[in-house]
């Protein structure tokens, strides 16, 4: 070490005045170069977590990222709530396991702000249902370490023929589980549940579908009114998955794997009974 600062010693003394200057101009553009690089380093990108809160719910949100060292800001008078990017999954998942999700607001989507000219409702809601399909597939596959994909497939509530009837929104999570990572937990399974419930408008927990992708049930849907096993849901949901996932095999040949959109809507007459007689 001595013999070290001895060498920067006399090297120092070699150099006339201009040299002098010269290096300590190249130490100090040194300097001021590291600085920058760790003050753009520290900075976070922040994105909208949740928008359109409620005082009360706002409020939770906050107090619960305190409680969890993430900072946030605040935006629109406090009923938006922007995140660090890399933090904004775990949130989600976290507030979903502890079934804390909040009761007003809807997640963030930046990207629908402002509307493309001359686009009409109906292109403007596939295009919403499709960035929040590929949002909540991404949230779900970077959250488990036991999920190597997920394919979310939502149908949004629509009124039906009878203008007083509306046809519940309904949606399927269909997981690829990795062979080495091990099952979901049921509470991690009722987080995706969670997740999607406050993610979708109108969707009940009922009408939510998580398989694997041998098509098996990973949640039971139950009745709200008598508890029992929804099979006529279950079997809906499940053909509609296999279906759509047969669809999607035969398209992404010719088409290229994410350059079109599947969606399936079966209908079953679960009122008509066969009845077999045997002698």
């Amino acid at each position: 070490m001595q013999r070290a600062l001895e060498t920067i010693r006399n090297t120092w003394e070699s150099f006339d005045p201009n040299q002098k200057i010269l290096a300590v101009a190249l130490g100090a553009m040194v300097l001021i170069s590291f600085a920058l690089y760790m003050s753009f380093a520290s900075q976070h990108n922040y994105v909208t977590a949740f928008e359109n809160l409620h005082v009360q719910d706002a409020s939770k949100i906050r107090n619960t990222l305190r409680d969890m060292r993430i900072k946030y800001k605040l935006t629109h008078d406090g009923s938006r709530i922007l995140v660090p990017d890399k933090d904004l999954d775990r949130i989600y998942v976290d507030l979903a396991e502890k079934d804390a999700l909040p009761a007003s607001g809807q997640l963030g989507f930046e990207l629908f702000d402002q509307r493309a000219f001359g686009e009409s409702d109906r292109h403007e809601r596939v295009k919403f249902q499709r960035a929040l399909s590929g949002h909540m597939s991404h949230i779900i596959t970077a959250s488990f370490d036991q999920v190597e994909s997920a394919n979310v497939w939502v149908v949004p509530a629509e009124k039906t023929a009878f203008l007083r009837d509306v046809e519940p929104a309904r949606a399927s999570v269909t997981l690829k589980l990795k062979r080495t990572g091990g099952g979901l937990s049921a509470r991690q399974v009722d987080s995706i549940v969670n997740l999607m419930v406050y993610a979708v408008a109108g969707l009940n927990a009922n009408q939510v579908a998580v398989l694997d992708q041998n098509m098996t049930m990973l949640n039971a849907i139950e009745d709200e009114t008598t508890g029992s096993f929804r099979s006529n849901l279950e079997y809906q949901l499940v053909r509609e998955a296999k279906l759509k996932r047969k669809i999607e095999d035969v398209l992404s040949g010719p088409m290229g794997q994410g350059n079109f959109d599947v969606a399936v809507n079966l209908e079953f007459a679960f009122d008509e009974i066969t009845v077999e007689e045997t002698e």
